[in-house]
């Protein structure tokens, strides 16, 4: 899923794009998109719909968070520059994975890679590969036809982790 606004910066069209080569091989998989109106209403919109998504990715505004976090397995923050990236704090406090850009300040404050996999933003396949690492089945078919291999990278932080390295910010 994805949590934050329709900004140029938040990169939201190579999300779609990802998501769409990972359901060509697993048309299991759905994304959830909690977005306010913004910049890139129009170009999400037609990309959705020339991708032929419409079914499998939810636009919706969510007021209640919980609701959102219970609702994904996985958080993605694809943006081309966040100062700080609260949702990525907030998701794994609720215990979700997460997908983050390497342009945030949560790069060097999130050492140990356990629960947390780094993207570069300019790199669709960056996004799909880690979005394909953190869902098992669609990792299995990526290794059983070679397309990517992730074993080595997939892992996760421990949330005393995170807050031991919050603590020591402030």
């Amino acid at each position: 899923g994805y949590l934050g606004s329709r900004a140029k910066r938040k990169n939201i069209p190579s999300l779609i794009q990802a998501f769409s080569l990972l359901y060509t091989i697993n048309a299991n998989v759905r994304l959830l998109l909690s977005i306010n109106e913004g910049e890139d209403n129009e170009i999400i919109n037609h990309m959705i719909s020339d991708l032929h998504l419409e079914s499998i990715i939810q636009q919706r505004c969510v007021s209640n968070l919980s609701d959102f976090y219970n609702s994904i397995d996985v958080l993605v923050l694809p943006s081309y520059s966040e100062t700080w990236g609260m949702v990525v704090l907030e998701a794994m406090q609720q215990g979700i994975a997460t997908i983050v850009t390497t342009h945030t300040g949560l790069d060097e404050l999130i050492q140990d890679k356990e629960h947390t996999l780094y993207i570069d933003p300019y790199d669709i396949n960056s996004i799909f590969s880690a979005m394909g690492c953190l869902h098992p089945i669609v990792e299995a078919e990526m290794n059983r036809y070679r397309i990517l291999s992730f074993s080595d990278t997939c892992k996760s932080m421990p949330m005393w982790l995170i807050m031991q390295e919050i603590t020591m910010v402030y």
